[in-house]
């Protein structure tokens, strides 16, 4: 696909007028604007209009805006289901003592589960019985319809590449037949889906200013304390195998969110298992694309 108006893309509430804008930050803190935010810094962003990341109309406008609230970069309105990709790291397959699996494991989640790079994650009382665990893992963003493409054109139909933190809510992932309703989405056999249980942004980085989508280092700590830390060299199946073969016999459309798999160092995969607390801090990252800095809350 063509490249982009602009390498880096947020979606934020403006301080000027407090409504809901594109744009692409400027200065120091344009390379991590989650960490930025977290940190109390103000970002300034070139305004681009456009109804969406993936608007091929999009221009810049020559506005520049300040950042209220920091978004994220796919409104949930317009993300459709979410992709998910299970057991793709060889690390963390062996740490569930599980098979290689011969094809991607897909799951899907609601597009309510994304919520915004420095909110709180609203912990559903169902959920609250040391269950809650975290999963940074790299996110997708598909930039044009494609369907039934081949793995050396996968990457053509990629907008750009995020940071996801796949938030999983074990007990109901292990009691469901399927695993969409510890996921965040209704497997059929429940009524409720876990809105926030996908932290998504901070920002949009077109896949053309990524150097080797093969070579991200991924991180997690939980209050402060490392827990993952690997990169996607390791990945069972790499990104362009993924899209190829989510594409064969079903459209993907512009704006489709595919998240890749998570790492070695899940919560559960700990001697003693650890799971996410009332209050605790969890930040996931992956090196180049930026932060996501979330607080656990009991709802």
């Amino acid at each position: 696909m063509s490249s982009p108006v602009w390498s880096r893309l947020i979606r934020f509430i403006a301080a000027e007028d407090g409504q809901v804008h594109l744009g692409e930050p400027t200065g120091a803190s344009s390379d991590d604007v989650g960490l930025a935010v977290s940190r109390g810094e103000q970002i300034v962003v070139q305004e681009l209009s456009g109804s969406s990341a993936w608007d091929p109309t999009m221009k810049r406008t020559g506005r520049e805006l300040t950042v209220k609230t920091l978004l994220s970069p796919v409104d949930p309105d317009q993300a459709g289901t979410l992709r998910c990709i299970g057991v793709n790291y060889a690390d963390h397959t062996a740490e569930l003592k599980l098979d290689v699996p011969d094809v991607p494991s897909l799951f899907l989640k609601a597009p309510e589960a994304i919520s915004d790079p420095n909110s709180k994650i609203l912990v559903h009382p169902t959920c609250q019985d040391n269950q809650v665990d975290w999963e940074v893992e790299l996110a997708i963003v598909i930039g044009r319809k494609c369907r039934d493409v081949s793995e050396e054109d996968a990457l053509d139909y990629v907008l750009g590449v995020t940071v996801a933190n796949d938030i999983t809510a074990r007990r109901h992932q292990k009691t469901s037949s399927q695993w969409c309703y510890g996921k965040g989405i209704s497997d059929g056999l429940h009524w409720a889906s876990f809105d926030g249980f996908c932290p998504l942004g901070p920002s949009i980085v077109a896949i053309g200013s990524i150097k080797d989508v093969q070579d991200l280092r991924l991180k997690t700590t939980v209050n402060g304390v490392v827990k993952q830390n690997s990169t996607t060299k390791h990945m069972i199946f790499p990104v362009a195998k993924i899209i190829s073969y989510l594409s064969q016999g079903t459209t993907l459309r512009p704006g489709t969110v595919v998240i890749t798999g998570t790492p070695l160092g899940i919560g559960i995969g700990l001697n003693p298992p650890e799971w996410l607390k009332n209050g605790d801090e969890v930040v996931v990252s992956v090196d180049g694309v930026g932060s996501l800095f979330n607080q656990i809350v009991y709802a």
